[in-house]
């Protein structure tokens, strides 16, 4: 007989229906007020939202700007965020003034580090949301709502427009687009952007942040 030693996991990442039971019924309530907290821009982990829908609404944006015939280099700024569960900013979901029980279930879960079967004190964690948590992807989306909300209120001299409606960006969760007009507005964008992640201790990515060129 050969007996597997099994590493602790936190309650809510165990693959047990009874573990989940709280966090999944603090999401469902959080579900029901989601898309009314969010703006349009958000696709992933949002209710009633499909990522397929901001693919169709990408691809056809683009093929707008290239039937109309857009002048300069228009196109997007593909963004993608380090371990991005990981860097959720406690301090920035307390301005959301949840209640203490939706808290206890993100912050109040002791954790042990193991290296070579030695196991640490147990402590608890100064940042970030569990993966496999279904809290975790109502909370992401929430803290990265004010991030893009300052994207489009100071990019909109650079956002696509059709008509009289400006295209800023679109989030698909961990990932988002930046929608410009010109394509070297990008080091602006990208300065935007880093403003919001050295606030927030927020990653970019930047080997998997491109250029998109919505012509050529």
């Amino acid at each position: 007989m050969t007996i597997i030693k099994h590493f602790f996991r936190a309650p809510t990442a165990a693959n047990l229906r009874h573990a989940k039971f709280g966090p999944q019924a603090l999401a469902y309530r959080l579900n029901q007020v989601l898309n009314s907290l969010l703006g349009v821009d958000q696709f992933g982990f949002v209710p009633g939202q499909d990522i397929r829908h901001a693919l169709c609404y990408f691809y056809d944006l683009m093929n707008h700007c290239r039937r109309n015939n857009a002048s300069g280099p228009i196109g997007a700024i593909c963004l993608d965020f380090a371990k991005d569960f990981d860097s959720v900013n406690w301090q920035a979901l307390d301005l959301l003034q949840f209640s203490s029980l939706h808290y206890d279930f993100f912050r109040g879960i002791l954790v042990q580090d193991l290296a070579n079967s030695s196991r640490s004190d147990s402590f608890k964690l100064g940042a970030g949301v569990r993966q496999a948590d279904p809290l975790s992807p109502g909370l992401f989306v929430l803290f990265i709502e004010p991030f893009i909300c300052y994207l489009r209120a100071t990019n909109d001299g650079m956002a696509i427009k059709i008509h009289d409606t400006s295209h800023h960006l679109l989030s698909f969760a961990d990932n988002g687009s930046g929608l410009v007009n010109d394509l070297t507005h990008a080091p602006r964008f990208l300065a935007r952007v880093n403003d919001f992640c050295t606030a927030t201790v927020m990653r970019l990515n930047v080997d998997k942040t491109v250029l998109f060129p919505f012509l050529g």
